[in-house]
């Protein structure tokens, strides 16, 4: 054997004998045996497991476990992609292809991954039409696994919040304020689902109101009145529908959650269109306010802002997609910006690491996309499939209903000035099973009945959407209608 190849055979042999170790240390006492022991704390809290998360995670899914992205311990059900945003690199680090920290990205992810861009020019905009703008990144359960220790925090957030304060935007760091809560022994997230309770949730509406006080973002003196009532709610989680699915209900809970009213009448709390405040939100906003999220109605995030502030407050929430969804919404309503003081953002935190934080034009007030495809009352319409939104395995999608959207090209109905394309809406998921909408396909032809989608905004637009793609932005002004159904 050459002199030449000793260092090689050196170095393969060194780097076996190291795997061996590590990979006995995953088996015993090491990385593997304390997920499944319940010491997880000291798994977020060791520094090098920054560098084996990801190979760890694999492993882990090889041999089943924690399979459909949730993580167990104890009595809790945690969500992987939280605790992914907890233990990764910074997610303002730019990410190289095969680094020693990071694996090599996935060619399909085509995701915008910096959020300064997106927000740096979301407030910039805004404040051209002189409305503020206020973030909320919304801590997760992860952050406080660490029993008795401070809120770990993705390595990357403190810099986020230094940028943020050099340009003057607002960031409500709930994290602090919830380590407190945690101090007193009471809860802060449901033990089954991926949101926080509805006591966290209030405290979190408690210190946002104080922010947009003390900051003078809102004219003093309004004051509405607000019929508050409460009832227990038994349900299982959004976690654990997605590990044990539907059909295996050993995990509930049951929480005390509150109903806001207008007045003394039976009036459900509704958006304000005129307010000063605008809210856009995800799941965390809805999940006590939105019916298809079996935690109660009309008793979120939005609503229980308006009963601390005194009045009502607008609001734009989608589930899921915190980085862009609400965004994207908002410029499909335009005329939601007159009258507004503030905007507050609130997205999920791991949004951070694992949001697609687009750069969208934000439209100017006043101006407005129609949605009426001609008509009063529903129509028939004729087309040809164009483009479908991409639905992903329902083993990765615990959502009792979800929209998806559809192109439709050369339209043509019993409504003559039908625009040549249309985006239809409808039910793609309904009670966690797929319907026929969400195997239509490109090319197809199909014949629907339909209303515009501003007559069931109110009813479906909150639901989780498989949204089209559109990076460039073409179908912003594309008219949206709803299919009723198929004739």
């Amino acid at each position: 054997m050459s002199l030449a190849k000793m260092p090689c055979i050196l170095v393969v042999v060194t780097m076996g004998y190291l795997a061996v170790i590590q990979f006995g240390n995953f088996l015993s006492i090491g990385t593997y045996g304390r997920w499944r022991s319940e010491s997880l704390d000291e798994v977020y809290l060791k520094e090098s497991a920054k560098y084996v998360r990801a190979p760890v995670n694999r492993v882990r899914t090889w041999m089943g476990l924690d399979a459909n992205d949730v993580v167990v311990r104890g009595s809790e059900l945690y969500y992987l992609p939280d605790i992914e945003h907890v233990m990764g690199r910074s997610f303002l680090a730019q990410r190289r292809r095969n680094s020693h920290l990071a694996l090599k990205e996935e060619p399909s992810d085509e995701r915008t991954k910096s959020p300064l861009p997106a927000i740096l020019d979301f407030d910039r905009e805004l404040r051209e039409q002189g409305i503020r703008l206020v973030l909320m990144p919304t801590p997760s359960k992860a952050m406080f696994a660490g029993r008795g220790e401070a809120p770990m925090q993705n390595a990357g957030f403190a810099s986020f919040l230094t940028v943020m304060a050099k340009h003057g935007i607002p960031v409500l760091d709930l994290a602090p304020h919830f380590a407190e809560r945690e101090k007193k022994g009471e809860p802060l997230f449901l033990k089954t689902d991926s949101h926080w309770t509805p006591e966290t949730m209030r405290l979190s509406a408690e210190l946002l109101a104080e922010l947009i006080r003390e900051r003078g973002l809102v004219p003093a003196g309004r004051t509405e009145g607000f019929e508050v009532t409460f009832r227990k709610v038994t349900n299982e989680g959004d976690l654990a529908v997605l590990h044990y699915g539907v059909e295996k209900k050993r995990w509930r809970e049951t929480v005390t959650v509150s109903s806001v009213g207008l007045g003394e009448g039976p009036l459900r709390w509704t958006p304000a269109p005129d307010a000063p405040v605008l809210l856009l939100g995800d799941s965390f906003t809805n999940v006590f306010s939105l019916d298809a999220m079996n935690w109660g109605v009309s008793g979120g995030l939005g609503e229980t802002l308006s009963v601390v502030l005194g009045f009502s407050i607008d609001r734009i929430v989608r589930n899921a997609d915190g980085a862009f969804a609400s965004r994207q919404e908002l410029i499909r309503q335009r005329e939601r910006l007159e009258g507004k003081a503030v905007v507050v953002w609130q997205f999920a935190a791991r949004e951070l690491s694992f949001g697609d934080w687009k750069r969208l034009p934000m439209p100017k007030r006043g101006s407005d996309a129609s949605d009426d495809p001609g008509g009063e009352g529903a129509i028939e319409i004729a087309g040809t499939i164009a483009q479908v939104a991409k639905v992903p395995p329902l083993t990765r999608a615990p959502y009792r209903q979800a929209v998806m959207e559809v192109k439709l090209k050369k339209v043509s109905g019993s409504n003559g000035e039908l625009p040549a394309e249309l985006v239809l809406l409808g039910i793609a998921i309904d009670d966690r099973k797929p319907t026929a909408l969400s195997k239509w396909k490109a090319g197809e032809k199909v014949k629907v009945r339909a209303v515009p989608w501003s007559e069931v905004e109110k009813q479906y637009g909150r639901l989780h959407r498989f949204a089209l793609e559109d990076p460039e932005y073409e179908l912003l002004d594309t008219r949206r209608v709803w299919m009723v159904q198929e004739p």
